[in-house]
């Protein structure tokens, strides 16, 4: 009998690239390349990019079914909206990255029914998750503040660097 993961990271509707653009699949690209440096087995579930409504219809209802027969010892959520598929099939210990509520606040970024879904889905996973991982403690606060989460259930966790584009150097001269 092969051995379980230890880790499966779930991306659904999102991916893992470096360069799209997109802070989420940033994210699960920095930390896969993070896990790599460990012993602990992962495995990435994601449905790809999405190319239409009617294909992004269609992984919406096949991606609860291949979570069904999934086994795992953690599911780590990557975002609130990935969160709805773990929770939909009942897969635990789930762990979940909020990475914002802006949500919550007024924002003219997106359409009133985009904010209405990412606030449902923040809602849902952070009442639903065994744990919540958070950047910034503002954040921490929110979910525990406004959204009557346990604090015992938040972990801080800020983003890191990437210490090869990023590094200190020389001051410069006109420097005070």
């Amino acid at each position: 009998m092969a051995s379980m993961t230890d880790v499966s990271l779930i991306c659904h509707p999102y991916t893992a690239r470096k360069d799209v653009g997109a802070g989420h699949d940033r994210y699960v690209f920095e930390l896969t390349k993070q896990l790599n440096h460990t012993g602990i087995s992962y495995e990435v579930l994601a449905s790809g990019a999405i190319k239409s409504f009617l294909d992004a219809a269609y992984k919406e209802a096949l991606f609860p079914v291949r979570l069904l027969s999934h086994h795992t010892k953690i599911y780590h959520a990557t975002a609130a909206v990935p969160a709805r598929s773990p929770i939909w099939v009942r897969k635990k210990p789930l762990l979940t990255t909020i990475h914002d509520v802006i949500w919550f606040f007024e924002t003219k970024q997106d359409a009133w029914w985009k904010s209405a879904y990412k606030k449902y889905c923040i809602r849902w996973a952070a009442q639903k998750s065994d744990c919540l991982i958070v950047p910034a403690e503002s954040t921490k606060a929110f979910l525990i503040d406004q959204l009557d989460v346990s604090a015992d259930r938040v972990r801080l966790v800020p983003y890191g660097i990437d210490h090869e584009q990023f590094y200190p150097g020389e001051k410069p001269d006109n420097e005070i």
